[in-house]
């Protein structure tokens, strides 16, 4: 009976040991963008995005590599031309490979690519509010570095705390604003075909510089 114990705790520590390593992570960035154009939204030239990920990791003979997939949202506002409050918000998914180089078992150098899809609403207050959202494909790439801390004993299957910063750019055509106007009507309306022209705003570069942080648990 002592053997047959014996043998099933081998036996999981090894099927554990070949669990591929998880992690998940929520992080803070800040995109610049420099274009004259991006002054409608915002006089900063930044905006500021969470981001959610989850992913595994594959072992390599030199390297590591994360394969994770994210959700990330942000947002910025100011008045154009001093007086008509804008905002821009930015929603998207990501899929991206990070390769990591481990120089020491609690530093990793990183470089990430990743591709994804956002949807940018452009909102302008005058006397109606007028909205309009586009589709995009936006592309990334990042250098970084990786900080790890082991949480769990060494006997057991690692836990680790992480934070890593980066810096990169990002990718995406400029988006097209040429419908913008107000909300479908719902309902009964008092003058249904009132208020219902549409604008050309123009387009709107949003591909620039973005630095990233990020902490979270792999294990």
């Amino acid at each position: 009976m002592k053997t047959l114990f014996a043998a099933l705790l081998v036996s999981a520590s090894v099927a554990s040991a070949e669990v591929p390593p998880l992690h998940a992570t929520v992080g803070v960035s800040s995109q610049l963008f420099s274009a004259r154009g991006y002054d409608l939204v915002d006089v900063d030239d930044h905006l500021v995005s969470f981001r959610l990920a989850a992913g595994t990791t594959f072992e390599l003979s030199r390297l590591r590599l994360d394969v994770e997939a994210a959700f990330r949202a942000g947002g910025t506002a100011t008045s154009a031309h001093a007086s008509v409050p804008t905002s821009l918000e930015l929603l998207g998914v990501e899929v991206a490979g990070v390769a990591r180089w481990p120089v020491l078992p609690w530093l990793h150098p990183w470089l990430k690519v990743g591709v994804g899809y956002d949807w940018a609403t452009l909102t302008l207050v005058n006397s109606t509010r007028l909205t309009q959202t586009t589709g995009l494909v936006a592309g990334q790439a990042a250098l970084g570095v990786q900080v790890l801390v082991r949480l769990s004993r060494a006997e057991q299957r690692g836990v680790f705390f992480i934070a890593d910063f980066g810096a990169g750019g990002v990718l995406r055509p400029a988006a097209v604003f040429d419908s913008v106007g107000p909300a479908p009507v719902v309902g009964p309306q008092a003058d249904p075909l009132g208020a219902r022209g549409r604008v050309n705003v123009g387009s709107l570069p949003l591909s620039g510089i973005t630095l990233t942080w990020n902490a979270g648990l792999r294990f």
